[in-house]
């Protein structure tokens, strides 16, 4: 028995509503598109619908709930697809409750902009970090001699100063020895002291003024720069747009996301609109791409990404598939691709993410072990994550040491004329935190920040092209467990209830293995459906896997 509802009213049958299909497309992932082909309404459910349209308007989608054999499916009608044949005639479409199509929905348009404002009307802003960096620029020998010439030959000057004011002050002290004493010679050696003091003083401020600005440009104090972390992004995005929380199936506590700079800007901790992943599509491609995640929407509205070898689908699978005979074989074959890269960007703003290469690829290729016979495996698969990776300080340049020596001289020179200089203090252990090669750069980055919001002297073993390989997009490798058995159009048996099911969770279980319905339709007052599904089946041994780190 079928029935339907509008809004929780009682309607009759949709016209035609026999033929009508749900198709579901899951493609890789473990929940799926949903459409329903467009129902076509008359009599009692245009009066509901016209009153639904007039109190809420034609872009707020109407509860829609079919029930088969007591089992009730949630839909509801979505006006976007709404035409008006006459007025005794509406034909309107259908989607899916509280799944992966209003998720999707909800997610297109929305940026990090519209969240951060609709969190500050709520008096919640968004949970804002202050991440410390610190500006290393890259010096050539000419740069640093010339600077370092011009210090000691200002020092060296200043000494002669001294030495000369000493002479002076003693010239001083001999005009007024005896009495009566030199007029003359007393003006002169007075005007000599005056004349010499003065240009010592002058002296020590360009002095103090080049010593300071060596050490800005050499030695830039540590900044901060606002950004956040991408869980709290995605668990406030979720929890604003009507979701009942998150749960992420891998550690990305600690993973954070460091927007562009202008060279003067104060930041927000907002990407700028033209950084990637300041639309919310873009922050959740970026979860999804680096850690080879698919993305489900569980019983209790709670929001799960987790990662394409979780076992949580499988375990929470429902489905038993009866044996079905198949007497057509097809492979994976062509998911083999020779090369597979993963890479991050790098910034021609920012040198250390060029210089620093290693960690920002990771290229994997796969070949036959024998050599006889003509090569089949070709083809390149690209994994590109568009955000740059951060860099460490991690010890003091030769440039820096050097530095100090100038501070600590510059100091003994100015105090010794009453100067009061103290550039040593300056001189602070900045390590540990990212560094960029000027206070701009044009790309956002993303790394695993400690306690300290600093990088760890291993932060490349902890977030790189290798480590997203090794850790998440292993599972993906075709000689290590991708190689599957595809079977298409075959028709199933599957009651209301494991419709219901499937269409929570596209993982199966066979007396074959673990299996995945990549494409299912069914007729609505039907007790079969029509499906695309894999089986794993490991088929060619004869393969092996090369790495290659940049």
């Amino acid at each position: 028995m079928v029935t339907f509802m509008i809004n929780g009213r009682y309607i009759p049958s949709p016209k035609g509503w026999e033929t009508a299909r749900v198709n579901a497309i899951f493609v890789e992932r473990s929940q799926p598109d949903i459409s329903v082909e467009d129902f076509t309404f008359e009599k009692e459910a245009i009066a509901l619908i016209d009153d639904w349209v007039a109190k809420n308007g034609i872009f707020r989608g109407c509860p829609f709930t079919i029930t088969v054999d007591g089992v009730i499916l949630n839909f509801y009608l979505d006006f976007t697809k709404f035409t008006k044949v006459h007025k005794g005639k509406y034909v309107v479409g259908i989607k899916k409750e509280q799944n992966l199509n209003s998720l999707a929905d909800r997610i297109e348009g929305y940026t990090l902009g519209l969240l951060a404002s609709r969190r500050a009307e709520k008096g919640s802003p968004l949970p804002i970090a202050e991440i410390p960096y610190v500006v290393v620029r890259k010096y050539t020998n000419l740069e640093f001699t010339l600077m370092s010439i011009s210090t000691y030959l200002l020092i060296k000057e200043l000494n002669e100063s001294i030495k000369q004011l000493k002479k002076d002050a003693a010239q001083v002290q001999a005009a007024t020895a005896g009495l009566p004493y030199s007029y003359g010679a007393f003006l002169k050696a007075t005007l000599d002291l005056v004349i010499n003091l003065a240009y010592a003083i002058k002296m020590v401020l360009i002095l103090k003024d080049l010593i300071l600005d060596i050490i800005n440009k050499i030695y830039p104090i540590k900044r901060n720069h606002r950004g956040f972390k991408i869980k709290d992004i995605l668990e406030a995005f979720v929890l604003d747009v009507g979701f009942n929380g998150l749960e992420v199936g891998f550690d990305i506590d600690n993973l954070y996301y460091f927007p562009s700079k202008l060279e003067d800007e104060r930041s927000s901790g907002i990407p700028a609109p033209s950084d990637y992943g300041y639309s919310m599509s873009e922050m959740f491609e970026l979860v999804k791409l680096s850690f080879n995640a698919d993305v489900a929407i569980d019983n209790n509205g709670v929001v799960q990404i987790r990662t394409d070898s979780d076992p949580y689908f499988e375990r929470n699978s429902k489905y038993v598939m009866t044996d079905i005979l198949s007497e057509s074989i097809t492979y994976n074959n062509a998911d083999l691709k020779g090369t597979k890269i993963i890479s991050f960007r790098t910034d021609i703003t920012d040198e250390w993410t060029i210089d620093n290469y290693t960690g920002t690829s990771y290229e994997i290729h796969t070949k036959s072990i024998t050599e006889q016979g003509e090569a089949l495996i070709k083809g390149l698969d690209e994994i590109r994550i568009n955000v740059a990776l951060a860099n460490r300080k991690d010890s003091f340049t030769l440039l820096e040491k050097a530095l100090k020596e100038i501070a600590h001289l510059g100091d003994t020179v100015i105090n010794a004329l009453g100067g009061g200089s103290n550039f040593a203090s300056k001189i602070k252990k900045r390590l540990g935190f990212i560094k960029v090669g000027d206070n701009s750069w044009n790309l956002p980055k993303v790394a695993k920040l400690n306690s300290n919001l600093g990088l760890d002297a291993n932060h490349r073993e902890l977030w790189s092209a290798k480590y997203l390989w090794e850790n998440y997009h292993f599972s993906n490798s075709f000689v290590f467990g991708n190689q599957k058995r595809l079977f298409a159009d075959q028709e199933i048996e599957v009651c209301p209830s494991d419709y219901e099911d499937l269409l929570k969770n596209s993982y199966f279980t066979s007396n074959d293995g673990v299996g995945k319905f990549t494409k299912l339709q069914k007729a609505l007052n039907s007790s079969k459906a029509i499906g695309d599904y894999w089986i794993r089946e490991v088929y060619d041994r004869n393969l092996k896997e090369e790495y290659i780190e940049p």
